[in-house]
């Protein structure tokens, strides 16, 4: 029965893009007449620049992706490290455009994720950019141009001021960047330096006190261009609409290019953030499994609580060296310094009872600091044997990081208060702390890997690789110091066929090895072991000849060991509930429709479940088997779509609306007796959205105006999950901006 619901999903999905398809072709016959002059056309705006990407005989290199339908970008470097076409990739690679991010005006990176099928916002993290893929947690970690970019201590949302693209690897990618969690992995494509002086200033307002101010200068430094800049600020300050919460944002984005010649290119970009932030509980669960029927700005925390000065150093250095045509090499290191510390943390601990009294747990973190580095080289280089053509891809890369931080904690009572949600009083005595600790972890892992692209006879298109890793990861501190060493080999083969042009059929396998994320650790100290997973995928892609419109259809089942979950009784640390399975369908479309009608929507259904597990857990709970994993919907799926007006007094006016789903989401908590488990779920939602902008001219000055509305319904809903805690979503909101281009 599953099956046929898949196969029918997968064969309405194709009908509709056939008759896109269609309507496109016609669209473009008819509007293929030129147009007689007008006041609008006079008037027309400046020229926007598209930086294409560096075309030769052999390797093909570059960050600025060509974007032909605006909301699609077709081809992408992050699944393959290599320049790979999409249609003859046998991977599934999803990528959210420049213009979709301007167009939903999007600040926070988990609000962009939405527009790709399987990614879904979790509450795993204390804080920060915190998703799930496929069903599976990424623990906060993203790429950054192929970098890892490891937030676990950051506890803050990246900027979105430097971001250029986001590219969405589906499944296990660990192959080439090791480490990774096998649900999948996203990578930022941050802006690079242009050839031609440009400047923009946008100033951004919307509700609940928000204010933004963001600044992009770029340019050539000297007269042949061979030195550039690029230089990004975000400047943001705005309270929320959840009690006693207030943030303030500062981040600077200094990048230099400098490029002698056709052969060598070299890139510093350097990185500096300033952000004070608070932690948020989200509104408590009842006894009875469902969250406390309060306001959603509800916040049972101390409003002097959950304070994180946040400081982010980072130098990023690139560079490569074309040797001719058909061999190229590219290295890159980067180094990150971060400190976060929270001096006085406040965190529920249980389910709201009866009476409404609700346990905390408070304890600090007054010294928290993190640093990483990583050295990347690969070499990548095309060549033909007999009737096969290769793209190859042989590389090293070194990852170091590591961390410290102090802790403090009253051992004498557990919770260390309580609140009453009904009658709330804000000067609770809050117990002092009575011991101290510090902990220190590092991770280090040394690899090679090796791929081969291959295009062969009959429109097919091969891929193998693989990996090896020396891996450590050594902790000391809690009442234990704890170490581990591992190693591995894992591969990955993907075979594609392109039988017609707009169409091809794929297929993959691909392996997983790695260890927890950084500071996953049992609550005695311990290092979870190391997880593996193997994931088999089957997929279409279509794209129409134009190459302004493409949609993917998959199929999946992955399957990971040693799983690190949220330890119920404690979310700040870690168990591994043995293994989980996930199976599901992905169905994603992006592009223009018709002459200036964009979407780009997605859909997803996650099966995902825990198939073993111990007979008991830490705290003596019994198995988890057959449970769904924290904050996986079955549902989920989003579509946005704006029209710009193409002709008349309205011309240039945009105008977008979209809706956001997903289905229901539970985690499971020990019961009262610590003799099983007791359910917890958030319902499902959906809310709709809309935007209107509009572009003008004064003097040689660009300016666009924008408003968006979230919410529209002002419906009450949930966002994410974490045992004991949800997180509910903001009423209508409002955010205008203003922005002006010389």
């Amino acid at each position: 029965m599953k099956l046929c619901f898949i196969s029918f999903l997968v064969c309405l999905h194709a009908m509709l893009f056939m008759a896109v398809l269609k309507a496109q072709t016609s669209n473009m016959i008819e509007t293929n007449v030129p147009e007689s002059p007008t006041i609008a056309s006079v008037l027309s705006l400046p020229p926007v620049t598209v930086i294409a990407q560096a075309e030769h005989n052999g390797v093909i290199e570059g960050t600025s992706f060509q974007n032909p339908g605006g909301f699609g970008p077709i081809d992408s470097k992050a699944g393959t490290r290599t320049y790979t076409p999409n249609m003859v990739n046998p991977l599934s690679v999803q990528v959210i455009p420049q213009e979709v991010l301007k167009s939903q005006q999007t600040i926070y990176l988990d609000d962009a994720l939405q527009n790709v099928a399987g990614v879904t916002p979790t509450m795993s993290s204390i804080a920060g950019d915190s998703f799930s893929i496929r069903g599976f947690d990424a623990h906060n970690l993203t790429f950054e141009d192929g970098l890892r970019s490891d937030g676990y201590a950051l506890g803050y949302e990246r900027s979105m001021q430097n971001v250029e693209n986001i590219e969405v690897v589906k499944g296990p990618a660990s192959v080439l960047y090791g480490q990774s969690e096998p649900g999948g992995l996203v990578n930022i494509d941050t802006k690079k330096p242009l050839e031609t002086n440009s400047f923009a200033i946008n100033q951004q307002i919307g509700s609940f006190a928000f204010y933004r101010t963001t600044l992009d200068a770029s340019g050539p430094l000297n007269q042949d261009k061979t030195l550039l800049y690029r230089f990004n600020v975000d400047q943001q300050n705005n309270w929320s609409y959840r009690n006693f919460l207030h943030d303030q944002r500062l981040f600077l984005f200094p990048t230099f290019r400098w490029q002698p010649n056709k052969e060598n290119e070299a890139t510093l970009e350097l990185t500096y953030a300033n952000v004070l932030q608070q932690y948020d509980n989200g509104i408590p669960f009842q006894t009875n499994g469902l969250p406390a029927s309060v306001e959603r700005g509800a916040n049972y925390a101390m409003p002097w609580a959950n304070q994180s000065p946040a400081q982010d150093f980072k130098v990023k250095f690139s560079f490569t060296h074309k040797f001719n045509d058909d061999w190229m090499l590219h290295g890159a290191y980067k180094t990150d310094f971060q400190n976060n510390p929270t001096p006085y943390g406040q965190y529920y601990t249980g389910p709201v009872d009866q009476a409404g009294n609700l346990p905390i747990y408070a304890g600090g973190t007054p010294f928290y600091q993190q640093w990483t580095q990583e050295f990347l080289a690969d070499l990548t280089g095309k060549f033909k044997t007999w009737f096969i053509k290769h793209t190859v891809l042989l590389g090293f890369d070194y990852y170091q990081q590591s961390f410290q931080y102090t802790y403090q904690q009253n051992t004498a009572y557990y919770p260390s208060f309580t609140q009453n949600i009904y009658a709330p009083n804000w000067n609770t005595p809050v117990p002092g702390y009575t011991s101290s600790g510090r902990t220190f972890q590092s991770t280090r892992d040394a690899a090679m890997f090796a791929q081969d692209q291959l295009e062969l006879p009959g429109h097919l298109s091969g891929l193998a690789g693989f990996r090896y890793d020396s891996l450590s990861i050594g902790n000391t501190g809690y009442s234990q110091a704890a170490s581990a060493c591992n190693e591995a080999v894992t591969p990955r083969f993907g075979l594609l066929w392109n039988p017609i042009k707009p169409v091809s059929i794929y297929g993959s396998y691909t392996a997983n090895f790695g260890a927890s994320a950084l500071g996953a650790l049992t609550t005695n100290g311990t290092v979870l072991p190391p997880q593996s997973a193997q994931q088999w995928e089957f997929g279409l892609k279509q794209e129409s000849e134009n190459k302004k419109f493409t949609a993917t259809e998959s199929i999946y089942q992955l399957t990971k060991q040693n799983v690190p979950q949220a330890d119920p009784s404690n979310p700040q640390f870690s168990e591994a509930v043995g293994q989980i399975r996930s199976k599901g369908v992905e169905l994603q479309i992006a592009g223009e429709i018709l002459s200036g009608w964009k979407v780009i929507a997605c859909y997803s259904y996650i099966n995902a479940v825990v198939t073993e597990g111990s007979s008991a857990g830490n705290y003596g709970t019994g198995s988890q088997m057959g449970q769904r994993p924290t904050g996986i919907p079955y549902n989920s799926g989003s579509v946005w779509s704006t029209y710009e007006v193409q002709q008349g007094p309205l011309k240039r006016l945009r105008l977008g609306a979209g809706v956001v789903y997903r289905s229901q989401e539970v985690t499971y908590v020990p019961n009262s007796t610590y003799t099983g488990y007791d359910l917890e779920q958030i319902p499902g939602f959906a809310t709709v959205n809309l935007m209107a902008a509009y572009p003008f001219l004064v003097g040689a000055c660009k300016w666009t105006a924008q408003v968006n509305i979230d919410n529209l319904c002002n419906t009450y809903y949930f966002t994410s999950i974490n045992p004991y805690q949800a997180m509910p979503g903001a009423p209508v909101s409002f955010l205008a901006s203003l922005k002006a281009e010389f």
